[in-house]
């Protein structure tokens, strides 16, 4: 999909967020997402109340809720130091409380609702089943409130990540730029998840859905979990504001 915002233009802009993917192992896990927006530097724009748009956090939330619900219950990944979020540093944040700042970094959709129907205006397509997940009425919070901070996240570069499978090149939805992290296994919970990113101006988001295994660095309940899960990275094209796994 290209539904992304800058201006008048809807697709393949700027802002536009290709794909996210994720690995699991027995002692990390490995995150990346691609597209054109650069994730680490962010765009410079006038309507922005500080003069630039970064990146959002990634947000995880094991609840099984939708994230209205789930609010102070989530896990979320901060790594633009620089972004609007209101923790310190980077890290893996648990017990997170999100929000959006989208006016104030120069959208002018009043809402997700408005933000599907200009797409949709203008003969663009966003996936369906967001509803009972995102609030409508709203845009897509991606900024971390609080938490408390678990776990620290290191870089990898593209090399280091294609030599773990994932290569976007191969995958044909690379963007002009991507960000490649790596956190340990068992920091998250595992079971079911649903995930989301986005840039603090909500002109684009990437969302998907998926399953984190027990491994050796988790409580066990079950050593056969250990198994499950550890394999290559869901290459989730199942992508912007995803329908629900």
């Amino acid at each position: 999909l290209e539904d992304s915002l800058s201006g008048n233009i809807v697709g393949g802009t700027e802002y536009e967020l290709n794909a996210f993917g994720l690995k699991q192992t027995a002692d990390n896990i490995l995150i990346s997402m691609t597209g054109n927006f650069p994730f680490l530097d962010g765009i410079v724009n006038e309507d922005a109340d500080d003069g630039i748009v970064r990146s959002g956090d990634i947000v995880f939330n094991f609840t099984g809720k939708n994230l209205a619900d789930a609010n102070g219950e989530l896990f979320t990944i901060r790594f633009d130091a620089f972004n609007e979020s209101k923790v310190d540093g980077i890290g893996v944040f648990a017990d997170a409380t999100v929000f959006e700042n989208s006016k104030g970094n120069g959208i002018l959709l009043s809402d997700l609702e408005d933000y599907n129907q200009w797409v949709a205006d203008n003969g663009k397509t966003t996936l369906p089943g967001i509803d009972s997940y995102f609030d409508l009425n709203s845009h897509i919070p991606n900024l971390t409130l609080s938490g408390t901070k678990v776990a620290d996240i290191q870089f990898l570069t593209d090399a280091e990540i294609q030599q773990e499978g994932l290569n976007w090149d191969e995958s044909g939805v690379k963007g002009l730029h991507t960000v490649n992290i790596s956190l340990p296994s068992g920091v998250l919970p595992f079971g079911d998840y649903k995930v989301h990113s986005g840039v603090e101006c909500n002109n684009d988001a990437i969302a998907c859905g998926g399953t984190l295994a027990a491994t050796k660095k988790t409580p066990e309940p079950s050593a056969i979990l250990s198994l499950l899960g550890i394999g290559g990275f869901g290459l989730s094209k199942l992508r912007k504001r995803q329908k629900e796994n």
